[in-house]
C-alpha cells in the first residue's frame, strides 16, 4: 500500500515567523528569458506555496526570514525544480535552466554544499552498483569472475559508507546531516531468506533516522520513509482481520520510537490517517484517533475536524448523495439502479489512473454482468484534451468532469486529496470498500456480489 500522490496545497503565499534575517538567491545561466519562479516547502509529499517572483530576469532573489528550516523546491515549470536547503543562512547556488538540479553549484552554504555532496555521492554509487549488479547475472555463482565483481560490490559500498559517515560526523549540527541520516536505506545481509530479510528490515528500519528533529518533517522523502515501512507489515494472503492487525502493529511501532518529538508524531499521524481512510483498511485510523491523541491547539482541531469527515467516509457509512452533469448526461448517485456502483476519481496527470482505466475498461463486461455501474469523475482542467481522451479510448460508462475540483463540493464531501481516488458503494448506497488497483476492485464487487445475492 503506497502513499497516494505528491500534493500540492493551495492555502497561497504562507509565511511563517521563524528566524534571522537571511536570503535565497538563484543566479540563472540565462540571463535574458523573463521566467517565472516559485518556491515550495517540502512537508513530506506535501508542497505548500511560499513564495513566488514573476517575470525575474537572470537572477531570483527570496527573503527567506520567514521560512521553516527544511527542504523548498524552486520551481520554474513542472518539470523544472531544484531543491534546497533553507536554514536561517545566506543561500546562494548558480544554475541552468536545460538541467537545473544537475548544473547546479552551491556558492554560498554549508548546509546545501554537504545536502549536494551527499546527492552526487549517491547518485554514482547508485549507477556503479546498478552496472555491477547487470554484470553478475552474465556470470556463475562460484566463478572467478562473480568473485572479482562481488568484491567490487563490496568496496564500492565500503567507500559510499565512509563518505556518508565522514559528511555526517563533520558537519553533525546541521540540519543537512539529519536530511542524510533519514534518507539512509536500510539493506538485508543478502545470505537471509525473503521473510527474515523483512523482519530484519522491520526491525532496523528506523536505526538512524532523527525522530528527534522536529524540521526533518519538512523534507520530501519522510512521507516515502513512513509508507515503505508500512508496506513491509503487508502479507500477502493474509485475511483482512489480520491484515489489520498487522498495519496497526506498524503504527505502533512507528509511533512509540525512542525520543519521537511531538512534531514528528503529529505529522506521522496525519500522514497514516489521511492514507488508510482511503484504503480499504480505513478502520484503522479510529484505532490512531483513539492511542495517539495530540495535545489541543489549532493544529489538533483542524486534525479532529478533518478526522470526522474521513470517519463519515469509511467502510459501512452512507455515500454522500450528488448530482453531476454534462451537456448531453446527467447522473444522480442515489437514482442509479443496480447491484452498486464503482466511483473513480482520475487524472490524466496521473500515471497510475492512465495504466488502471483501460485495463478497468477490458474487465468492463465482467462489472456489467454483476450489475455494476461504474462513474469516472475526471478532474482536469482543460475539458477537450478529456473529451479526445474518452474518445479515443471508447469508454462505455459514465464519464463526468469537475474542472475546479478544489472547489467542488462533490470532491469535497468525499475528501478527495489525490487521484486515484476509489469507492465501492453498494445498491443500498453505502461504502462497501476502497480498492487501489483493478485487480482489488474485481475482487471487492465478486465479493459484494456475492453477499448480496446469498441476502
Amino acid at each position: 500500500m503506497k502513499h497516494i500522490l505528491s500534493t500540492i496545497v493551495f492555502f497561497g503565499t504562507i509565511c511563517f515567523a521563524w528566524g534571522q534575517s537571511s536570503t535565497l538567491t538563484i543566479k540563472m545561466k540565462e540571463k535574458e528569458a523573463p521566467l517565472s519562479a516559485y518556491v515550495y516547502l517540502n512537508q513530506g509529499s506535501t508542497l505548500i506555496p511560499v513564495d513566488s517572483i514573476k517575470l525575474g530576469k537572470g537572477t531570483f532573489t527570496f527573503k527567506t526570514k520567514n521560512y521553516k528550516p527544511g527542504i523548498y523546491s524552486f520551481v520554474l515549470s513542472e518539470d523544472t525544480f531544484a531543491r534546497i536547503i533553507v536554514n536561517n543562512e545566506d543561500v546562494e547556488v548558480s544554475t541552468s535552466l536545460e538541467s537545473l538540479p544537475d548544473s547546479l553549484h552551491v556558492i554560498k552554504s554549508e548546509e546545501n554544499r554537504v545536502y549536494y555532496s551527499f546527492l552526487r555521492a549517491r547518485e554514482a554509487y547508485n549507477k556503479k552498483i546498478e552496472a555491477i549488479t547487470t554484470l553478475l547475472k552474465f556470470y556463475p555463482t562460484k566463478g572467478k569472475m562473480n568473485r572479482v565483481l562481488l568484491k567490487e560490490k563490496r568496496a564500492i559500498e565500503n567507500s559510499y559508507s565512509g563518505t556518508i559517515r565522514s559528511l555526517i560526523n563533520s558537519k553533525g549540527d546541521l540540519l543537512a546531516s539529519k536530511i542524510i541520516l533519514a534518507e539512509l536505506p536500510v539493506k538485508a545481509p543478502e545470505n537471509l531468506t525473503e521473510e527474515e530479510k523483512r523482519q530484519y528490515l522491520i526491525s532496523n528500519w528506523w536505526s538512524s533516522f532523527p525522530f528527534e528533529s522536529a524540521n526533518i518533517i519538512n523534507t520530501p522523502s519522510v512521507s516515502d520513509k513512513l509508507w515503505d515501512y508500512i508496506d513491509l507489515f503487508y502479507v500477502d494472503g493474509a485475511s483482512r482481520e489480520d491484515q489489520a492487525s498487522y498495519f496497526k502493529r506498524a503504527v505502533d511501532e512507528v509511533m512509540n520510537q525512542p525520543g519521537i518529538s511531538q512534531e514528528v508524531q503529529a505529522f506521522f499521524k496525519t500522514e497514516l490517517i489521511k492514507t488508510f481512510s482511503q484504503s480499504s483498511y480505513d478502520g484503522i485510523i479510529e484505532y490512531i484517533k483513539k492511542n495517539y491523541p495530540l495535545k489541543s491547539g489549532p493544529e489538533q482541531n483542524l486534525l479532529d475536524s478533518e478526522f470526522e469527515q474521513l470517519i463519515s467516509l469509511t467502510t459501512g457509512k452512507p455515500a454522500p448523495d450528488f448530482t453531476i452533469e454534462s451537456s448531453s448526461l446527467k447522473a444522480k448517485l442515489s437514482e442509479l439502479s443496480n447491484n452498486g456502483t464503482i466511483l473513480i476519481f482520475w487524472s490524466m496527470e496521473c500515471s497510475h489512473c492512465r495504466k488502471m482505466l483501460p485495463a478497468l475498461a477490458r474487465n468492463y463486461k465482467t462489472i456489467k454482468e454483476l450489475g455494476f455501474d461504474v462513474v469516472a469523475i475526471n478532474l482536469d482542467a482543460y475539458k477537450p484534451a478529456w473529451k479526445a481522451f474518452i474518445k479515443s479510448n471508447g469508454y462505455e460508462w459514465i464519464d463526468m468532469i469537475i474542472q475546479n475540483p478544489f472547489n467542488s463540493p462533490i470532491t469535497s464531501a468525499y475528501h478527495v486529496t489525490g487521484t486515484p481516488i476509489i469507492y465501492i458503494i453498494d445498491k443500498n448506497k453505502t461504502i462497501y470498500d476502497k480498492p487501489s488497483d483493478v485487480k482489488t476492485i474485481l475482487k471487492s464487487i465478486e465479493r459484494l456480489s456475492d453477499e448480496q445475492n446469498k441476502k
